[in-house]
């Protein structure tokens, strides 16, 4: 069986609004270590690139590796999709302009993430089926 992979749309989705949601660095860094479970994927970003392309690295790492991380992405997903206040944005210069796009973003971001809240649930019931069937034939 083929592992279903995340969307090239949900991928770019992603990227666009990781680089919006925050404006300072470090407030995207500390959002992504609490949001990836493996802290050595984030130890390979250059924090000093712009931020558009630390969102672009950390997302195509985990895309390109969806064998391995592919819960870390739609963790990413969901954490991203879930952010709902701006108002960190809208104190800063151009601050209405900053929160308008990261809320468009997220927006657009959330398209895809009900999808993949789907994907999830449908995988974990397989889960779940495969673990009765195993002990079925235990016993």
């Amino acid at each position: 069986m083929t592992e279903k992979r995340i969307s090239p749309a949900s991928i770019n989705a992603l990227k666009e609004a990781l680089a919006h949601i925050y404006w300072y660095k470090g407030d995207l860094r500390r959002f992504l270590t609490h949001s990836i479970s493996d802290s050595r994927i984030l130890s390979t970003v250059n924090w000093n690139d712009y931020k558009r392309n630390i969102a672009t690295q950390v997302v195509e790492f985990l895309a390109n590796n969806q064998k391995f991380y592919q819960d870390d992405l739609l963790n990413l997903i969901k954490a991203v999709a879930d952010v709902d206040d701006f108002n960190h944005l809208e104190a800063l210069e151009d601050g209405k302009e900053k929160a308008k796009k990261a809320r468009e973003s997220v927006f657009a971001l959330r398209k895809y993430a009900n999808s993949h809240e789907e994907f999830v649930s449908e995988r974990n019931k397989t889960t779940e089926r495969k673990v009765v069937s195993q002990e079925l034939i235990k016993n």
